[in-house]
């Protein structure tokens, strides 16, 4: 299945991944990896991730505290936000809320 970012999704995955490559580029490479590996899990098996508010999926890389908040639509599988997940629920239900 199609795998397509809203670009403020995609915006938000550059920025977590300039973010770990200032600090650690090893632990940048292995983000990317992880994220990686559960997005192609994401398009074999679309509806993997369990639901979050609603219809939207949230993938989780393993060893990294963001989501990967997305839908599955008739022909693609659409992310619509990457958060890190220690914000408050309540903000991350509005920046899902705001496409």
């Amino acid at each position: 299945m199609r795998l397509r970012y809203q670009s403020r999704a995609c915006e938000e995955f550059h920025e977590a991944v300039v973010g770990y490559q200032e600090v650690n580029p090893q632990a940048a490479r292995k983000f990317v990896s992880e994220v990686e590996r559960g997005l192609r899990r994401v398009q074999q098996f679309p509806e993997i991730c369990r639901r979050w508010l609603g219809d939207y999926r949230i993938m989780r890389p393993p060893s990294f505290p963001y989501g990967w908040f997305y839908r599955v639509e008739p022909d693609e599988v659409v992310i619509y936000a990457v958060l890190h997940l220690h914000r408050d629920p309540a903000v991350i239900a509005a920046r899902l809320h705001e496409r």
